[in-house]
């Protein structure tokens, strides 16, 4: 009997940063929005993600965003 092994190689390389998110569910979601989408690499309207400016949507940009 013969055994064979076989291996792969990853290369991880830790990223990140720290942030300050409001303590606001919008600002929160927002956050989370952006993150996602960072991650799947979709993009979105700025003014959707920008979880720092949450107080500037318009009632609109709001209901896109919990939409």
């Amino acid at each position: 009997m013969s055994l064979d092994y076989q291996y792969q190689s990853l290369d991880i390389k830790n990223t990140g940063s720290t942030v300050y998110v409001p303590n606001n569910n919008l600002a929160k979601l927002m956050y989370y929005i952006k993150c996602a989408t960072s991650v799947i690499q979709y993009d979105l309207d700025d003014r959707i993600i920008n979880y720092k400016n949450y107080k500037l949507l318009s009632a609109e940009e709001e209901k896109l965003v919990v939409d």
